[in-house]
């Protein structure tokens, strides 16, 4: 229903009220019974109607006339979409609680356009900002469809690549465990990582992931592990190379397990790409094939170079076999049954032993080396203990009799036999039938009647056994080569020097099997290495010289060496330690005393005995032979320029 409708009712309905009053009381009064009331009332009503259908326009346009037609105005503006019109909002009183309703509602409509077309602005700007972020995601989402069908590319690759190096890996250890080689890495935990080769299972008889490197390699050995465990965690943490290269050098290149020799070389890798980039690699290799073949090879040379040395020493190896032979089967049995101390049974029988075993190497008869160095060590146990008793040192015979001592020579006999034929053991027996009858022609001449011719043939007849002593130390020049190369020492090639004169070889053929350990003396202890003689100013190769110098009265044979020299004051302590003299006693010796403390039995400055030296009686036994000749011992030496031994023998014929 529209206003104008509603304002005619209310006229309508305002105007016939009073009517309706007008007439109830007219009808109680009883004026309605005359006619004039009547056509009163009806023209009144007639009026009311007329003003009630026509002054409701007038009412309308009075009151809301121009209002309304501005609010239309603006309604159908902001309809359109204008939000800029504006409802002029007449002032009728400055109080605004009198205002009307129309003003008040125009207000109302000014504030409602005014902020629609705020959120109009709003929301132009908000679709404005939509559509650029729908820009930007159709480009984000063209990009990432771009970059999605770039990383499906790469992806493929990747997959391609990885296939290639799965396939890459799996034959690269296809390689590496059938390669014959053990491939195992650490790192700073020195944990044996999850990844090693086949070999190494085979090596070690398990699976070795998780384990101890150090207990892997030397699982009984505490010692050994704690020092290569402090070598390997140096390596992984220092940061000079050429220290690290140091410290891998210090490492062990060989274990035994089970048997079974492996080879080990060691691998430093810095990988960036793990945690922990340092690791160690170790490539081990069974080479128990190649041992035993270069131990077979050893053994040809060892038995080629015994031939060489029996062939071209003969009547010295035949002397050694005759003199071994009854030291086993009558003076070890003679020595057991001297009324004497057990100490000094043993002290004899360890320099015999000693001396004989010098005497064989010589040769180079290694097997009876090493037997007669085994017997050296019971010996040195005996020798060792404070009260050593008699039947200790029966029993430890009763376990080495002499058929067991003469089998260890029976061995190498056995296979020079073998190689040279048993008729090549006959040149001594026929130089014993030709000294026979030389000593025949000597007993007749003897009972010859005596005259200067006499004397003049048996004096020949003497001599034709008799050897320049040069001949007896012949095999000394070859046997200093040797040994130099045993202790990596440079030695110069030298030669016997003098020693023309023929003597006795009876006589003098001990001294010169243990002139031995002085040459021994001279290589191990005198002589530097080639490094150290560089860092004093030395020439690298060493010298170790022997002259033979003859007199009408006797022969003096010098030995030289240029080495380190003897150090008196180490002598001194020495021998105060090894309880040979007092500290007293060792203040008040001379230079030269105290020199002469290295022939006491026992003595030595060897730090750790092997099968050439150590045991501290090999100069007290040239000192006992040079005593059964009557000679003596000079020793002169200077410390960092070297050492002389010279021997003075007398000049004897006969025995």
């Amino acid at each position: 229903m529209t206003i104008k409708k509603r304002l005619s009712v209310i006229c309508l309905i305002f105007g016939t009220i009073p009517l309706m009053i007008v007439f109830w009381l007219g009808v109680k009064s009883g004026l309605a019974k005359h006619d004039e009331f009547q056509n009163g009332i009806a023209l009144a009503l007639m009026a009311t109607i007329f003003l009630g259908l026509f002054s409701s326009g007038l009412v309308r346009y009075w009151f809301l006339g121009k209002q309304l037609e501005k609010i239309r105005t603006f309604c159908l503006a902001v309809k359109d979409g204008c939000y800029d019109v504006f409802l002029p909002v007449p002032n009728e009183s400055s109080d605004r609680e009198d205002e009307n309703e129309m003003v008040e509602l125009m207000r109302n409509m000014n504030w409602m356009a005014h902020h629609i077309k705020l959120n109009e602005i709003q929301l132009q700007s908000m679709v404005a900002n939509l559509q650029q972020s729908q820009e930007k995601i159709q480009s984000q989402n063209a990009e990432l469809e771009t970059a999605y069908a770039q990383q499906m590319i790469v992806q493929n690759e990747l997959e391609n690549q990885t296939n290639q190096l799965t396939e890459m890996i799996a034959k690269i250890r296809n390689l590496l465990d059938h390669a014959g080689q053990g491939f195992v890495s650490f790192g700073k935990n020195l944990i044996v990582a999850d990844e090693y080769s086949a070999e190494c299972v085979m090596i070690f008889n398990r699976e070795i992931a998780g384990e101890n490197i150090s207990e892997l390699l030397y699982p009984h050995d505490k010692k050994q592990q704690a020092f290569v465990s402090s070598l390997l965690t140096k390596i992984l943490s220092v940061e000079d190379d050429f220290l690290r290269d140091t410290y891998i050098s210090l490492l062990p290149q060989e274990i035994i397990v089970d048997e079974a020799y492996i080879q080990i070389n060691y691998k430093f890798i810095n990988n960036p790409i793990k945690e922990n980039p340092r690791e160690i690699m170790l490539i081990l290799t069974d080479i128990t094939k190649e041992k035993v073949m270069e131990e077979q090879i050893q053994d040809e040379k060892e038995t080629l170079s015994m031939i060489v040395k029996v062939v071209t020493q003969y009547n010295d190896f035949s002397d050694a076999v005759e003199g071994y032979t009854a030291f086993c089967h009558k003076e070890v049995a003679k020595i057991l049954e001297w009324e004497c101390s057990a100490l000094k049974k043993i002290s004899t029988l360890f320099t015999m032993v000693h001396t004989w075993k010098g005497t064989f190497g010589q040769l180079g008869m290694q097997y009876i080396v090493k037997e007669l160095h085994e017997l050296e060590d019971v010996l040195a146990r005996l020798r060792d203990e404070e009260k050593t008793q008699v039947s200790e040192l029966l029993e430890c015979f009763a376990f080495y009799p002499g058929e067991k001592l003469y089998s260890w020579l029976s061995h190498e006999l056995e296979i020079l036999q073998e190689i040279l034929g048993h008729d090549f053991f006959l040149q001594k027996d026929r130089m014993s039938i030709e000294t026979v009858r030389m000593s025949r022609i000597k007993e007749k001449v003897q009972a010859l009647p005596d005259s200067l011719e006499k004397h003049d043939v048996v004096l020949e007849l003497a001599t034709l056994h008799y050897k320049p002593l040069r001949d007896l130390l012949q095999a000394y020049p070859e046997y200093v080569a040797e040994l130099g190369k045993r202790y990596n020492k440079e030695i110069e090639k030298f030669a016997i020097i003098g020693g023309d004169r023929l003597v006795n070889p009876e006589i003098y053929h001990k001294f010169a099997q243990t002139l031995v350990h002085v040459f021994r003396n001279a290589v191990v202890h005198g002589l530097e290495t080639a490094d150290e003689r560089l860092d004093v100013g030395k020439e690298e190769a060493g010298s170790i010289r022997c002259e033979i110098i003859e007199s009408s009265e006797d022969i003096t044979v010098r030995v030289i060496d240029d080495g380190r020299g003897i150090d008196v004051e180490k002598i001194k302590k020495l021998a105060v330690e090894k309880n040979i003299i007092d500290q007293q006693a060792a203040l008040v010796l001379s230079d030269e005393e105290a020199r002469t403390l290295i022939f006491v039995d026992g003595f030595s400055s060897a730090t750790c005995v092997d099968d050439i030296s150590g045991r501290g009686v090999g100069l007290y036994a040239i000192r006992k032979e040079v005593e059964k000749i009557g000679g003596e011992i000079r020793v002169t030496s200077q410390v960092g320029m070297g050492t002389e031994f010279s021997f003075v023998l007398p000049l004897r014929t006969a025995a």
